[in-house]
């Protein structure tokens, strides 16, 4: 209970209230995989009065993580949940999610949702980008889940963090 109030915390501090100002949109390219043209969704979040964004993105194409590159978070302790601290200085985890889609519906099982804090975000500390990451892949998860069609697909509009972690 004591961690799941120190990342709350944390978290109104850095990414409360975080509202989606780009996206959800498809493109080509996810963070932490080099140059590529992988197919994606995007998103990018903000914060009223604060000058603080994470990228999001996700995708249903099978990756491959290098280890060299990528490594299970000693935070976290899950292997589902990947760390890359190398490009460009940003901060990345990717979750790999089995998700219990609607029968017969247009959308994928296997997701990696990728999510990204820009070089230079000194005052946001990792607490507090673990935290965003985690909320995020739970609503978003929640949301692909109930969708139907692939082209309904759509990151949450808003973030507030309970405290929760991801599962």
């Amino acid at each position: 209970m004591i961690s799941a109030l120190c990342l709350t915390s944390a978290f109104a501090q850095g990414f409360d209230d975080a509202i989606l100002v780009e996206g959800t949109e498809t493109r080509l390219g996810m963070a932490g995989f080099g140059p590529n043209a992988i197919p994606c969704l995007y998103g990018r979040y903000g914060t009223p009065g604060k000058d603080r964004y994470a990228e999001v993105w996700a995708t249903d194409e099978p990756l491959v993580f290098n280890p060299s590159v990528w490594v299970v978070d000693p935070a976290m302790k899950r292997k589902d949940i990947l760390y890359n601290g190398s490009e460009r200085g940003r901060r990345i985890w990717a979750f790999r999610k089995k998700i219990a889609v609607r029968e017969r519906s247009g959308v994928a099982k296997d997701w990696t949702f990728v999510i990204g804090f820009a070089a230079g975000a000194d005052e946001v500390n990792e607490a507090e980008c673990r935290a965003f990451a985690e909320e995020f892949v739970r609503r978003a998860e929640r949301i692909f889940a109930s969708t139907r069609l692939r082209s309904d697909l759509s990151f949450p509009a808003t973030l507030s963090v309970t405290g929760k972690p991801a599962k």
